[in-house]
């Protein structure tokens, strides 16, 4: 009994690491795509900046530029007041 106790733990436990796992690694996927999203915009507008060195606040704000504007000087301004934050 303890023997089949032990083995359901164990199963489980390497389910819920696995979830864990692919949930990272969603997440780093999620992030790339918004690096690469960012690194285009900021090409497109002039900037020089390794997205690298940008935090995750940076990136959000770049993107919240786009969707908030559609004209392209706000959208330059929004991006260089986003970066210096």
């Amino acid at each position: 009994m303890r023997l089949i106790f032990l083995a359901t733990i164990l199963a489980l436990s390497s389910t819920v690491a696995m979830a864990e796992d692919k949930d990272m690694m969603e997440m780093g996927q999620g992030l790339t795509m918004l690096q690469v999203s960012s690194a285009l915009v900021l090409k497109q507008h002039g900037f020089d900046v390794d997205v690298m060195t940008l935090t995750l606040s940076h990136l959000a704000e770049i993107q919240a530029v786009l969707t908030a504007s559609n004209d392209a000087a706000e959208m330059k301004a929004g991006i260089e007041a986003g970066l210096r934050k």
